[in-house]
């Protein structure tokens, strides 16, 4: 996210004035060379960078009720509970995590999937403690 000229400035870029090679193939972008959209055509996977402080928050939240869930599912033998509301949770560190690792790369899509897959499956999870 900081490149070695400054932050660019892409308020005169247009989509006619942009790089043809980058539009085809935005996975070759970085934060440094391509802006996240253009003339309403998303480059990025999002059309924000997430802030670091709020999603380090976040991950350091849901680790520490890891950490109590661990503790009060082992101390009142509620084994099936604990497995899914842990799972839940680490799935939820590792969206946060995804997010804090797609602000340095916006235009490729593993960590926008490791962002997005964890709350689908963490709903899934939550599902079947209610079965």
């Amino acid at each position: 996210m900081v490149c070695a000229t400054g932050t660019p400035d892409w308020s005169g870029v247009t989509l006619e004035t942009f790089n043809r090679t980058l539009l085809l193939n935005p996975m070759l972008c970085t934060s440094c060379t391509c802006p996240l959209e253009i003339d309403g055509y998303m480059l990025g996977y999002m059309s924000y960078f997430p802030s670091l402080a709020g999603n380090a928050l976040f991950a350091a939240v849901f680790g520490l009720c890891l950490l109590a869930q661990i503790y009060l599912g082992i101390r009142h033998k509620t084994w099936g509970y604990l497995i899914s509301m842990s799972g839940g949770l680490i799935l939820e560190i590792v969206g946060y995590i995804g997010r804090i690792l797609m602000r340095d790369n916006m235009f490729t899509n593993s960590y926008f999937i490791m962002y997005a897959s964890s709350p689908v499956l963490f709903r899934f999870l939550h599902l079947h403690c209610d079965v």
